[in-house]
């Protein structure tokens, strides 16, 4: 028969479980935690899709994002972000710059096109990597542009049939329908309609001029927009359901 002794460390053992499962049920059972990593579209979304989590109790989330960036720029604040608020859910959202030092080469001149490619595939690997088979994954690509440019947004449409963890968000339909880049579209229900009127249809204009981001006034690199851009209002619904799954909540433009 086991000694008192033994029997006291079992149950104390026994005990330190419980509570160690404790804990980590408590902290998964309050809101889910998304972390979302983006360039200057998501930026650009930032105000809106901030607003639109911020309406959801289901939801704690982080948005991150930088103009100009490459998925390589963040290894560092992925990790921290990863080991601090342990995201449930991390979505990257990217239009595949390659304007600072880890998309160059050593002597900082561009990257020829394999060699770009292979990059952003193994540093979208590489991101993936940094998070564990039960967090999920969503790789968000970037709307058509009016100079057509579908390499990060392929890579992004292809990996997650290598991973059961990953999916793939379609950046187009709300903003470059059919993968069409349009520079205006109709007003959405409830937002205001402040574009040009079009074969007798009010419309947004949903892209700015550079024929990449959203804001349908001129808007230094890295600053907001000093308007209302439907653009952006349009690809933060795009992430918000893209990233959860369900409509986004009724905050309003």
């Amino acid at each position: 028969m086991p000694s008192r002794r033994t029997a006291l460390g079992a149950a104390v053992l026994v005990v330190l479980i419980v509570l160690a499962v404790a804990v980590v049920r408590k902290r998964d059972a309050g809101p889910t935690r998304v972390a979302l990593f983006g360039d200057s579209l998501t930026a650009q979304a930032q105000p809106y899709v901030t607003k639109m989590f911020a309406a959801s109790p289901r939801y704690d989330a982080r948005v991150l994002s930088l103009a100009g960036t490459a998925i390589c720029d963040w290894f560092g604040n992925i990790s921290r972000v990863r080991d601090s608020f342990h995201p449930q859910v991390v979505a990257f959202q990217f239009v595949g710059n390659d304007i600072f030092k880890c998309m160059r080469n050593p002597n900082g001149s561009k990257l020829p096109n394999a060699a770009y490619l292979a990059h952003w595939e193994r540093d979208t690997r590489h991101a993936i990597g940094l998070f564990g088979p039960n967090v999920k994954i969503v790789l968000i690509g970037p709307p058509a542009m009016e100079t057509p440019d579908d390499r990060v947004y392929n890579i992004f449409r292809r990996l997650p049939k290598q991973y059961p963890n990953v999916s793939f968000v379609d950046g187009d339909p709300m903003v470059s329908p059919h993968r069409r880049f349009v520079k205006t579209l109709p007003c959405l229900e409830g937002e205001p309609c402040t574009g040009p009127v079009v074969g007798n249809v009010r419309t947004n204009v949903v892209r700015a001029s550079d024929g990449v981001h959203f804001c349908p006034v001129v808007a230094a690199p890295g600053q907001p927009c000093a308007v209302y851009a439907s653009g952006a209002y349009r690809f933060a619904i795009t992430e918000f359901t893209g990233i959860t799954g369900e409509r986004p909540p009724r905050t309003g433009p």
